[in-house]
């Protein structure tokens, strides 16, 4: 339906957890609306269940449970976001993580997707643009991979012929890799515990986009 918003380019960054959420969160219903399931092949394992279980029923046990977790782990959060099943398809692609369609069902999905938005749009005449950024656990497949990821590599076929613009910032953070490491890069460009980028990191991807958008003209 036509909502009266006007607009001749549309960029969309593709996120790494995309590939998950269409193989196992988002499914289409007969009207065409989306549903969405929480349920996930990691948290209906038995320690999953357990730790929810304590989380309701006996939070003192939960809270002394995280605190020990967090003091064997050296007291640091930062070591998980280099290990979280969402994101593992790039380097894993037999990941259990991705319920009965898989990661190729999975990516396959994506695709097909964004090729019905991509013919939306050249219906009304307006571009598309797509880029695609790292994760933390990306950085660490950078380290023995380069820039060649699965995630950018997909995303670029993807474009030939109907995007405007590929926006890659794999390579960006791979020639950090080489001369700094791993943590250093995680320390200075995202969110610490976290997987998103904070204000160093948005500010590349603006650096980015605005680099090939002025190349345009």
């Amino acid at each position: 339906m036509n909502q009266g918003i006007t607009f001749d380019h549309l960029i969309v960054f593709v996120d790494i957890s995309d590939i998950q959420d269409e193989a196992i969160h988002y499914s289409e219903r007969d009207d065409g609306s989306l549903a969405f399931s929480s349920v996930t092949p990691e948290n209906q394992s038995p320690s999953h269940l357990l730790k929810q279980f304590l989380k309701t029923n006996l939070a003192l046990s939960y809270s002394g449970y995280s605190s020990l977790r967090t003091f064997i782990r050296g007291g640091s959060v930062q070591k998980d976001v280099y290990n979280i099943h969402r994101l593992e398809w790039t380097y894993n692609d037999q990941s259990s993580h991705f319920g009965e369609m898989g990661v190729d069902g999975g990516i396959l999905k994506s695709l097909q997707y964004m090729t019905d938005l991509y013919e939306l749009l050249k219906e009304r005449g307006i571009k598309l643009s797509v880029g695609v950024y790292p994760w933390p656990a990306q950085l660490k497949e950078m380290e023995s991979n380069s820039a060649n990821n699965r995630q950018s590599n997909i995303w670029q076929e993807f474009c030939t012929g109907k995007c405007e613009m590929f926006i890659d910032l794999f390579p960006d953070f791979s020639s950090m890799i080489t001369t700094a490491s791993t943590e250093d890069v995680y320390r200075d460009y995202y969110l610490q515990g976290d997987v998103h980028f904070n204000a160093s990191g948005n500010a590349i991807m603006f650096t980015s986009l605005n680099s090939h958008y002025n190349s345009m003209d």
